[in-house]
C-alpha cells in the first residue's frame, strides 16, 4: 500500500512540473505543435512607378515630375510618326527622335521652365515593359546613346529657336542619374560647366516663376498645352 502511495506521489509531482503549476507547460507544448503564423512580407515596390522626381541643384533641375505608367493620349500636334525600334533578345531598343517621337511609348508635354521654352518626353512603355529607349536623335544627329546597359526614363529639350540643350534622366542597372547635353559646333556633347549661364541664355520670359507639378496619370494637365 505504501508503495502505491509512493508511486502516486511521484506521478503527481512529475505532472506538476510538466504543467509548471499554471498550465504554461501544456501551452508551450501546444505552441511547438502549432507555431503561430509569421506575418507575410510586404510586397516589393516598383521604384519607377508612382515616384516623384525632384531635382533642385541648378536651373535646368528646377522641375518636379510625378512619374507613373499610363497612356499617351496628351501630345502635341506635331508628334505623329513613330520612331524606330529594334528587337533584341526579348527586349526592344527604341530610338527617340525629338522631332518625331513614338507615341506608343511616350507622352510629350510642351512646358516652360524658369521662362525657358521646353518639351518633356516621358517614357511610359505602354506597349510593353520590355521596351527601352536606348538612343536620342535630333535632326539626324545623335544626342545621346545608352547602348545595352543604359535607358532613358525621360528627357527635357530646351530650345529658343531650335533645340539647344537636352537634360536626360538615365537608368543604369540600379543607378538613376541625369546629364545635360548641348548642341555645339562639333555636334551634341556633354555639358559639364557653366550650365546655369547656358540655360539662362535660352530664357524668353522674364518675371516671377510659378512652380507646379505634372501628374502624368491624368489625361489632361491644366498647366500643359
Amino acid at each position: 500500500m505504501k508503495i502505491c502511495h509512493t508511486l502516486l506521489a511521484i506521478l503527481v509531482a512529475r505532472w506538476a512540473r510538466c504543467g509548471d503549476g499554471d498550465g504554461k507547460g501544456a501551452l508551450k507544448g501546444a505552441e511547438k505543435q502549432n507555431p503561430p503564423e509569421l506575418p507575410k512580407p510586404e510586397e516589393p515596390v516598383n521604384p519607377f512607378l508612382d515616384k516623384e522626381v525632384k531635382q533642385k541643384n541648378n536651373s535646368y533641375d528646377d522641375f518636379e515630375i510625378l512619374y507613373k505608367a499610363q497612356d499617351s493620349s496628351s501630345t502635341p500636334e506635331n508628334t505623329t510618326a513613330p520612331a524606330s525600334a529594334q528587337s533584341n533578345g526579348g527586349s526592344t531598343a527604341a530610338t527617340l527622335d525629338l522631332a518625331n517621337p513614338n507615341l506608343s511609348i511616350l507622352r510629350v508635354f510642351n512646358i516652360r521652365i524658369k521662362g525657358i521654352p521646353a518639351r518633356l518626353y516621358l517614357v511610359t512603355r505602354k506597349i510593353g515593359t520590355n521596351v527601352f529607349v536606348r538612343q536620342i536623335m535630333s535632326n539626324g544627329k545623335n544626342v545621346w546613346f545608352g547602348g545595352n546597359g543604359k535607358s532613358c526614363l525621360y528627357c527635357i529639350a530646351f530650345f529658343k529657336e531650335e533645340i539647344d540643350m537636352v537634360a536626360t534622366m538615365i537608368k543604369e542597372a540600379y543607378k538613376i542619374y541625369k546629364d545635360l547635353r548641348e548642341n555645339g559646333t562639333n555636334g551634341w556633347q556633354l555639358s559639364t560647366e557653366n550650365n546655369d549661364t547656358k540655360i539662362g541664355v535660352l530664357k524668353t520670359i522674364t518675371g516671377e516663376v510659378v512652380r507646379f507639378s505634372i501628374d502624368t496619370s491624368l489625361v489632361k494637365n491644366e498647366k500643359c498645352s
